[in-house]
This record gives C-alpha cells, sequence and structure tokens, in this order.
C-alpha cells in the first residue's frame, strides 16, 4: 500500500513540476519514489501506532521487507515476459497476440505459470508505453541506482543531490529525458544492473 502511494506521488509530482514528457522513462521519478518505501528511517519518520503514538519497531519492518522479496524473481521475469510480448506486437504488426505470446514462450522458456497475459496487459493500450513496456524495468533500474547515490556519504550533502534530482528528474530541467538525467546524475549512460539485481534477491 505505502509502495503504491509514493509511487503514484511520483507520478502526481512529475505533473505537476514538470513541462516535458518523456514518455521513454515515464515511470523514472514514480519508481524513485515509491523505494522510499523500503527504507526504514524514513517510514519511521511518519509512521507511529494510532492511539499509543509508538514508533513502528525495526523488527516488524524488517520482517515485511523480508517477506516482499518472497517470489520476486518470478515477478521479475514476469515484468520481462510482457516487455518482450509489447516490442514482438510492435515488431510483428501482422502476426496476431496469439502467435505471438506462443513465440515468446517457446523462445524464452517461460514457465506455464506465468499464464496468457491477453485479458491484463491493460498498457497495451496506453499510448504511452506503445512498444515502451519495457521502460518499467529500465525506470527500476535507474531508480534504485540513484537512491544509492541519494543515500550514500560523499562531498554532496543530501539537500544538494536531492535538489538535483528534483530539477533533472521530476522537472526535467534543461534535459531531453529521464534518462539523459540520469546520465547527468550518475555519470553513466545505463544503470548498473547489480542493484536491480540485489533489489530483487536474485
Amino acid at each position: 500500500m505505502m509502495a503504491t502511494l509514493l509511487h503514484e506521488l511520483g507520478h502526481a509530482l512529475q505533473r505537476l513540476l514538470s513541462k516535458r514528457k518523456s514518455n521513454e522513462v515515464l515511470e523514472f521519478p514514480s519508481m524513485f519514489m515509491q523505494h522510499f518505501s523500503s527504507n526504514f528511517e524514513i517510514i519511521r519518520s511518519f509512521s507511529s501506532h494510532y492511539v499509543t503514538g509508538e514508533l513502528i519497531p525495526r523488527s516488524k519492518l524488517d520482517l515485511v521487507y523480508k517477506n516482499q522479496k518472497d517470489f520476486f524473481g518470478t515477478s521479475l521475469l514476469f515484468q520481462v515476459y510482457l516487455s518482450i510480448i509489447d516490442q514482438n506486437l510492435f515488431l510483428n504488426i501482422n502476426t496476431s497476440w496469439s502467435d505471438i505470446v506462443s513465440y515468446v514462450r517457446r523462445r524464452f522458456n517461460i514457465p506455464d505459470e506465468l499464464g496468457d497475459p491477453t485479458c491484463r496487459f491493460y498498457h497495451l493500450f496506453n499510448m504511452n508505453y506503445a512498444g515502451k513496456y519495457y521502460s518499467y524495468l529500465w525506470s527500476e533500474a535507474m531508480a534504485l541506482e540513484l537512491h544509492e547515490f541519494l543515500l550514500r556519504d560523499d562531498d554532496l550533502s543530501f539537500y544538494e543531490k536531492a535538489l538535483r534530482i528534483r530539477k533533472l528528474v521530476f522537472e526535467l530541467k534543461n534535459v531531453t529525458s529521464g534518462a539523459e538525467a540520469f546520465k547527468l546524475i550518475i555519470g553513466n549512460n545505463s544503470p548498473n544492473e547489480s542493484y536491480l539485481l540485489e533489489h530483487y534477491g536474485i
């Protein structure tokens, strides 16, 4: 619930602060905000028992974080599965949906348990994601590395780094995309996959 709230807050903040839209990494700001839900100090700063006012103990949150990682590998595989289906639909416009799903399942050894996403893959009908559904994982990988940058100890203060993230990621100030903002902040053209794999417990 908290992750979803922060995710949607990220979308809202970008809509409020930015005069430019970047469909390529539409989920970058929302994924960045979402991962604050797994930061103990931040969650503890505003969560307490509604009657006693007692702060939530670390042990309870650690248990929540641990349980959240159950089936994370399957979740990651499913996101890759949807991304490949999406790209193949736009690459092979004269091929039926069922043939494309069958091809992807055979080509990438997708287990039967993941099923056919035909009726629940509603992002296909949102033109912001047409052929770009992979941006979910791409944005998450960038967001996780950006979190590491924000929270690590170095010469820049937390405020200085947060201000840079606001201007480049949320306002898209003097940049044309979230990917360009990531490069200006981190210095790399693409995110380090190790942060994503660690997050998924792989």
